[in-house]
């Protein structure tokens, strides 16, 4: 079995964990947190007693066996009470989906199919590829102002 990523890891990929997810984290895996910020993300959530999660927006959102959203929703309540607003992480959601308009143009997808894939506008495609473009050096042109 696969051992699940540290910390530290998971800070390198999303960059700062907000401290609600951590409990998610923690107990049913990055999986789980992912799904949880995908479906909730920006929301306050009233967080079930562990012996009522079973069929809970929590529950469903986690995606995990009710024991394993049992677990989380106890850790949830002792350290962040009975509401708690799941962050959205859009930063990282942005970065995502920046690389993901970027892989499918790779694969040689045409603007609008990506479009509708991801559910944007055609715009913010061609806006995701200009940043690309330009995010990356041209070695094709001498810098001017070279020391």
């Amino acid at each position: 079995m696969a051992r699940p990523p540290t910390l530290t890891a998971l800070r390198a990929r999303y960059g700062p964990i907000p401290a609600v997810l951590l409990p998610v984290v923690e107990v049913a895996g990055e999986e789980a947190m992912l799904r949880l910020v995908h479906t909730l993300g920006g929301l306050e959530v009233t967080v079930p007693a562990p012996s009522r999660v079973a069929g809970s927006d929590l529950h469903h959102a986690l995606g995990v066996p009710v024991e394993v959203a049992a677990v989380v929703a106890r850790r949830l309540r002792d350290r962040h009470g009975l509401e708690v607003t799941v962050p959205r992480m859009a930063g990282w959601l942005s970065r995502q989906r920046q690389a993901r308009i970027v892989a499918l143009r790779a694969d040689g997808r045409p603007i609008q199919d990506i479009a509708q894939v991801l559910g944007i506008t055609e715009r913010t495609v061609y806006l995701a590829l200009a940043r690309e473009r330009d995010g990356r050096v041209d070695d094709r042109q001498l810098d001017l102002f070279c020391t």
